[in-house]
């Protein structure tokens, strides 16, 4: 937000004027602070709206966190949890919504939270995601042969893996990934090249 003269400045409407998503969460990369100059109170400029917060809401010129939504119209909240208290939370008790719906604390990931089953998509999960488990494993070759550079959103300019890329549980792949750890498409082959 900025420092205390930037957020006490004439004209700044509290509530309201506050920083998106994108502030911080923007080409494959996540920004520890949202503002550019703490002094100012000045949001850095969003570059892609992957991750972005919805426009003009709740009203033109405004938009906010709270009031977004995506992935089947849910609210951005239900998943990653309220303003102050993003998953996972340094408090424990904000993070019992998570552990109960998946097993473990942290964004709710897990497809079968909300799904019967697995859905199987290239990019239709939420912020454009793929899907995750042993089907992904089968079909992610294909996906890549025909468009690699999409990869880069999540898994980065080298494919290496990035924040985006990082398991949020231990998974059971090709390999055994551990909470945490980042998928990169040089676990199992030598780059996106698909060779193994």
């Amino acid at each position: 937000h900025g420092n205390m003269n930037a957020v006490g400045q004439s004209g700044r409407e509290g509530w309201t004027d506050e920083p998106s998503c994108q502030s911080c969460h923007q080409d494959a990369k996540r920004y520890l602070s949202a503002v550019v100059d703490i002094d100012s109170g000045t949001l850095r400029s969003a570059i892609d709206r992957r991750f972005a917060t919805n426009t003009d809401t709740p009203i033109i010129g405004k938009s906010l966190y709270k009031y977004s939504a995506g992935h089947g119209n849910m609210q951005c909240s239900a998943c990653h949890g309220s303003t102050h208290a993003i998953y996972p939370s340094s408090h424990e008790e904000d993070n019992i919504q998570s552990i109960d719906l998946q097993g473990h604390e942290g964004t709710v990931s897990e497809c079968i939270v909300c799904h019967a089953q697995t859905p199987k998509t290239v990019s239709g999960g939420p912020h454009g995601m793929h899907s995750i488990g042993p089907y992904w494993v089968d079909k992610h070759q294909e996906a890549a042969r025909n468009n690699v550079t999409q990869c880069r959103q999540c898994h980065g300019l080298e494919y290496r893996g990035t924040f985006l890329s990082k398991t949020f549980d231990k998974r059971n792949l090709i390999k055994t990934y551990k909470k945490g750890e980042m998928v990169s498409c040089y676990d199992c082959h030598n780059g996106p090249d698909g060779s193994r």
